[in-house]
Parts: structure tokens; C-alpha cells; sequence
């Protein structure tokens, strides 16, 4: 199994973000083809998602405190 380790600092979200990205995230589409909500929770719900997304493709995902 791989892990992506990634320190929760002010730049973790944006690492997440892009590193999602690059396994071919799109922050307009979640993984089960809905669009996301533009509410109080996106963030934190895209933060999530992008997650998920990394994890679906076999990559354990761990947030490690500074």
C-alpha cells in the first residue's frame, strides 16, 4: 500500500487539493457524478472528496499534525 503523508499546516488543503488533481480530481464533480454545493461545508466537503479520490486509486492518505 502507498501512503501520502501530508503535514496539516495552512498549505495541506492545496496539497490535497492539486495532489487529487494530478489522479484527475475535478473539484466541479464528485466521484459519485453529483455536482458539489456551494454552501458553508464545501471546503470542507471538497477537502474530503479529494480524499476520497486519492484513496480510491490504492493510496492510504494521512494527515499528520506539525
Amino acid at each position: 500500500m502507498k501512503i501520502l503523508l501530508i503535514t496539516d499546516d495552512d498549505a495541506c488543503f492545496g496539497e490535497v487539493i492539486s495532489t487529487a488533481e494530478l489522479f484527475g480530481f475535478d473539484d466541479d464533480k464528485y466521484l459519485d457524478g453529483t455536482d458539489p454545493r456551494y454552501d458553508g461545508a464545501y471546503a470542507d466537503n471538497m477537502y474530503i472528496e479529494a480524499i476520497s479520490h486519492i484513496e480510491s486509486r490504492g493510496i492510504k492518505v494521512l494527515i499528520q499534525d506539525q
